[in-house]
């Protein structure tokens, strides 16, 4: 299965979250929430990224 919700980092502090449900238009669905909060959770402590993408 293809994933919901992609995530990534640059070198120069850039993190990005990218939708990908191309078939419902990239909506945000519920399911969806859980493991974009983990991963915020996440980048709220790393010094490395200094703006979040969505």
């Amino acid at each position: 299965m293809t994933e919901q919700v992609l995530f990534s980092v640059s070198e120069n502090g850039v993190a990005t979250i990218t939708l990908n449900r191309p078939k419902a238009l990239n909506s945000l669905s519920y399911d969806m929430l859980q493991p974009i909060g983990q991963k915020l959770k996440e980048w709220e402590h790393d010094e490395r990224i200094a703006l979040i993408v969505l």
